[in-house]
């Protein structure tokens, strides 16, 4: 058994080899076998990308298997083979960005 996350109210996000749960509940659309936390509270399984934010959320709008966290002087990035967005209250696509060569650093 691992936790993986703490919410407020000691809430949280764990998994045991069979299972992903959100507290006492299992989230049972989550692969327990390729769930792993990346940074920033991103998550991901074989199938798709998760976010805590103000919940826990599917974004199946992202490529899981080239999905990166980037850092970055002016908050949180991420990419996939597609698009670069910037996390601010919800995820905007960087149009001009191209995620070949973006570096949030400069």
């Amino acid at each position: 058994f691992e936790v993986l996350y703490i919410e407020r109210g000691n809430t949280g996000i764990a998994k045991d080899s069979n299972h992903v749960y959100r507290g006492d509940k299992i989230m049972a659309d989550l692969d327990a076998k390729t769930f792993i936390r990346l940074e920033r509270n991103y998550f991901k399984d074989k199938n798709n990308v998760y976010h805590y934010k103000f919940g826990f959320g599917k974004l199946d709008f992202l490529d899981v298997n080239s999905f990166e966290v980037l850092g970055g002087l002016e908050g949180s990035y991420v990419k996939d083979k597609n698009f670069v967005y910037q996390d601010l209250e919800a995820l905007e696509k960087i149009e001009s960005a191209d995620p070949r060569t973006f570096n949030p650093d400069n």
